[in-house]
């Protein structure tokens, strides 16, 4: 049997700020979102942010690695061929020989427990914030979703971007759905999408799009019990 993934075209269709992805693992949620933001940065300049909960969660090499699995050349029309990361930013990169011959900076890796690092630096077109594993088994940051918030603050200051929220599991312990009053996330029927609006004011509206992505067929034949 052919094995499906999935499609993050129907999420990006809501246009919310927050788009929380959750399911199971390997299918294909986070290569969707990298295809997103690197096709958003080659070819309209847009940076994104690659976040962590945890700083020793973005060592340089792990950084480098994440777009592994993404065929750079293919969507780059081989301008392009790898992706690597020094010095706390990303880099597109065209190698040859072993060697970087060009590079575009395109993001940025970060540790949201090092928020307070951030407060005063400036972040001139971000309009993405990938934060992988946002659900844990292990331990969360004190007041991490108002600390979350904070970080997305000072990256888009007056500015609306995205931020992609993946989560390879559900867990009623997860301080999100409860801070942010996702009441309905551990009830939500998988392969449906559910908007929350929060009314700020100014007549600003924050849009949180939840998407509990239907299972593939792709079966990790290692795991059991």
């Amino acid at each position: 049997m052919a094995r499906t993934y999935y499609d993050i075209s129907e999420m990006l269709k809501t246009n919310a700020e927050y788009m929380m992805l959750l399911g199971q693992r390997s299918n294909g949620k986070s290569y969707q979102v990298k295809k997103t933001v690197l096709e958003d940065f080659y070819f309209n300049e847009t940076k994104f942010i690659y976040l962590r909960r945890w700083k020793a969660d973005i060592k340089q090499k792990e950084v480098s690695t994440y777009f592994d699995d993404i065929p750079i050349a293919k969507y780059t029309n081989r301008e392009y061929n790898s992706v690597r990361a020094m010095n706390g930013f990303i880099y597109l990169c065209k190698i040859e020989d072993g060697l970087i011959v060009e590079k575009r900076e395109m993001g940025r890796y970060c540790a949201l427990n090092e928020y307070e690092r951030y407060k005063s630096q400036v972040f001139m077109n971000y309009k993405n914030i990938v934060y992988e594993e946002f659900i844990t088994d292990s331990i969360y940051l004190n007041d991490e979703p108002k600390l979350l918030q904070q970080f997305v603050s000072t990256v888009a200051r007056l500015d609306k971007i995205r931020v992609f929220l993946i989560g390879n599991t559900l867990t009623r312990v997860c301080p999100y759905f409860h801070e942010w009053c996702l009441e309905n996330v551990l009830k939500q029927k998988q392969g449906t999408i559910e908007i929350y609006k929060y009314h700020m004011e100014d007549n600003v509206e924050v849009k949180i799009a939840v998407e509990y992505c239907a299972n593939t067929n792709n079966k990790n034949t290692m795991f059991f019990g």
